[in-house]
C-alpha cells in the first residue's frame, strides 16, 4: 500500500500507531493496515450540529449515499459542544501480487471525491423537496374549500323585531 501511494505522489507517512497518512488531491487519509487488508479513511470532512434543524435530512442523505457508493459516509458522536464530524470510509484488498495497484489505489481515492459530491447533492435534493412539501401542507385543523364561502344572512334587527307585532 505503501508503495502504490508513493508511486501516485500521495506522499504517505507513519503516525505513532503505525497507521499511514497521505494526501490526495486536497483530501487527506488515514490508512490502517492489516494483512492484505487495508481500512481508508478520510476523517472529518463536514461538520453538522446537533441542534440543527435539518439534521434528520443530513442522516437521510448519509443513508442515500452509502446505499449508492463505495466508501461509507459515518458520523461521529458528538462532541461537548454538539458537533458531529462527518467521515467516509471503505475497507480495500490491494495484494501485493496484483499488477496494477497503483491504478486500483487511484480509483479507490477518486471514490472519496464522488461520494462527497453525491451526498452534497442528495442533501440539496432533499431540502428542495422538504421545501415544496411544506410549500403545499395546509395547518392541521383548519378546512380549506376551493368555492367561495356562503354569504351569511343578515340578521334582523334585535331591537326592530322585538317591537313588531306577529300577523
Amino acid at each position: 500500500m505503501y508503495s502504490a501511494l508513493s508511486k501516485i505522489g500521495c506522499h504517505p507517512t507513519k503516525n505513532d500507531d503505525n497507521k499511514l497518512l497521505a494526501s490526495y488531491q486536497g483530501m487527506n487519509f488515514l490508512i490502517e493496515i492489516s494483512g492484505v487488508y487495508a481500512r481508508v479513511w478520510e476523517p472529518s470532512w463536514a461538520y453538522a450540529e446537533a441542534n440543527d434543524k435539518n439534521l434528520a435530512l443530513i442522516r437521510e442523505a448519509m443513508n442515500i449515499t452509502n446505499y449508492s457508493y463505495g466508501p461509507i459516509v459515518v458520523m461521529s458522536a458528538p462532541n461537548e459542544d454538539g458537533v458531529f464530524a462527518v467521515h467516509s470510509c471503505y475497507d480495500i484488498m490491494p495484494h501485493p501480487a496484483n499488477p496494477d495497484n497503483e491504478k486500483f489505489v487511484k480509483d479507490i481515492l477518486d471514490l472519496f471525491s464522488k461520494v462527497k459530491v453525491e451526498m452534497h447533492n442528495t442533501y440539496q435534493q432533499l431540502l428542495k423537496e422538504q421545501a415544496e412539501t411544506t410549500k403545499t401542507q395546509r395547518p392541521i385543523g383548519f378546512a380549506v374549500t376551493e368555492e367561495p364561502a356562503p354569504k351569511p344572512e343578515p340578521e334582523p334587527d334585535s331591537v326592530q323585531a322585538q317591537t313588531e307585532k306577529p300577523q
